[in-house]
């Protein structure tokens, strides 16, 4: 069960609420931002292979590895957020597994201290809305708060 997620390399304890907040600082400097397709993939027998696949956004990079399964349609990738204030540390890292049209997050890892973004001149981080959650409508913000509360339990 994904209550249940585990640090890298398995076995170790549950994911704290510390690291779901750092989760939440991530996903929000990334939220909402152009962003750049590049990397490589290869297509055999039905199995898409990323090589890795990289978002390229103005401040971070979203770097994906791992296969998608064509024919059962079936996904378990490793997807790594990389700032461009340190381009060598991973920030946070997410395994999905299962279908593609409803992977689920199965194991978050190392999840580093991240800063919340500056509002452009205004010398202050922004804020989430309340309760926690992204100021957006945008469903993927919305599928990582459902992503989110399912971690809590």
């Amino acid at each position: 069960m994904i209550g249940q997620l585990l640090s890298q390399g398995g076995g170790g304890p549950p994911i704290s609420a510390a690291q779901i907040e750092q989760f939440k600082v991530v996903i929000r400097r990334l939220a909402n931002k152009p962003g750049r397709l590049d990397g490589r993939l290869s297509v055999n027998n039905g199995r898409v292979q990323l090589n890795p696949v990289t978002i390229i956004y103005p401040d971070a990079n979203l770097r994906t590895t791992g296969p998608l399964d064509l024919p059962p349609y079936f996904m378990e990738t490793r997807s790594e957020v990389l700032f461009a204030e340190a381009p060598n540390e991973v920030y946070l890292g997410v395994v999905f597994r299962g279908p593609m049209d409803r992977p689920q997050p199965v194991q978050i890892y190392p999840l580093r201290p991240v800063q919340p973004q500056q509002q452009p001149g205004s010398g202050q981080a922004q804020q989430p809305a309340q309760g926690g959650a992204p100021a957006s409508n945008d469903p993927v913000q919305q599928q990582i708060q459902e992503w989110l509360k399912k971690l809590k339990k």
